[in-house]
Formats: structure tokens, C-alpha cells, sequence
């Protein structure tokens, strides 16, 4: 059976030098409430043996064969550190850098790195909850952009109204000129 310890998903940021965000806390424990593995002390799908890890279950995953079980705490801190770090899974990273890694927009790189990771299920989760997040409105944007369409209808549009018959009427009087020039 499983087991984590209080405050681990803390751990696991200030031991990687990220930002313990409560988007990047809940991001964590979205993902340890769909891993795989049912390992002692890996609440994420931990895969990298720091040595002090056993063999418990089967990834799937060539490059990376086992989920592993680890004696303590510190061992699957290593692990993390290392597995995140060293091996390297740069869209995640630079998600949970940003504070909110359902809000990034690169968020189909992010599935990537977690699908390699050996978290299907939770990669196929963040995508679609990122997916949705993506298209929720932003009213100050919004505001913004009515604004924007505003000016560009009362002040560009006669503008270009009045260019467009300036020019329509000065070809009209090249054309009328031309017709009168024999060759």
C-alpha cells in the first residue's frame, strides 16, 4: 500500500527551487490522485533509483522500467530532484516555475514530458482541464478588446473610408485621361 508523508508536495517544490504556489500544490496532488504506481513514499510516479529505492512495479517505459518504492522521505526527495532535474523535462519545469501550470500555453508540451514521465493518466487529466482553463474568458482582456473595436469602427473605418474613395476617385480620373491619349 501507498504511503506519503504530510506537506510532501512542499517538500517536493522547495527541494526542486520552486515557487510552493497553492496552483503548483494542488498541481501535485491532481497528479498523485491519478499516478499509476502504488508505491511506499512516491506520490507521483517516481521512477529514477536513487540507490536507496526497490523495484515495485512496472512502468511500461523503456528508458525508465519501474516505479520504485522508497525508505524515506529524503531518498524519494533525491529521487525527484534528480528524476525532474537531471533528466530533464524542461515544459514542466518551466510550468510549475510560472506558479500555475494549468494556465501555461504550452500546455500540449507539458502533457508530453508527463506521458514520458510514465503518467498517462494524469498527462490525459491536465491536458483536458488546461485545454478547457485555455478558453475561459478574461473580462479586463475582453473589456480591452471591445475598446479596441470600438476605435478601430469609429475612428479607422472612416479613415480608411474616406483613403479608399480618395484613391478610388484618383483612379477613376487616370482611367478617364487614359481614354483620350491615342497611341
Amino acid at each position: 500500500m501507498s504511503s506519503t508523508w504530510q506537506g510532501w508536495a512542499t517538500d517536493f517544490l522547495k527541494a526542486a527551487q520552486l515557487p510552493t504556489t497553492s496552483a503548483n500544490i494542488q498541481f501535485l496532488h491532481d497528479w498523485s490522485a491519478r499516478k499509476h504506481s502504488d508505491c511506499d513514499n512516491n506520490p507521483i510516479d517516481l521512477t529514477y533509483d536513487s540507490g536507496n529505492a526497490t523495484k515495485c512495479q512496472k512502468t511500461g517505459i523503456r528508458a525508465r522500467p519501474w516505479y520504485q518504492s522508497y525508505k524515506h522521505h529524503g531518498n524519494a526527495l533525491d529521487a525527484w530532484t534528480s528524476q525532474f532535474i537531471v533528466v530533464g523535462f524542461d515544459a514542466l519545469a518551466a510550468a510549475l516555475e510560472s506558479g500555475d501550470p494549468y494556465g501555461v500555453d504550452y500546455f500540449a508540451r507539458v502533457t508530453k514530458d508527463l506521458s514520458r514521465w510514465g503518467s498517462g493518466g494524469f498527462a490525459s487529466y491536465y491536458y483536458h482541464r488546461s485545454q478547457s482553463s485555455a478558453g475561459q474568458v478574461n473580462s479586463a482582456k475582453l473589456h480591452k478588446g471591445w475598446a479596441a473595436l470600438q476605435k478601430t469602427f469609429n475612428v479607422g473605418m472612416p479613415h480608411s473610408l474616406k483613403h479608399a474613395r480618395h484613391v478610388h476617385g484618383h483612379g477613376l480620373r487616370l482611367l478617364h485621361r487614359a481614354r483620350k491619349v491615342r497611341l
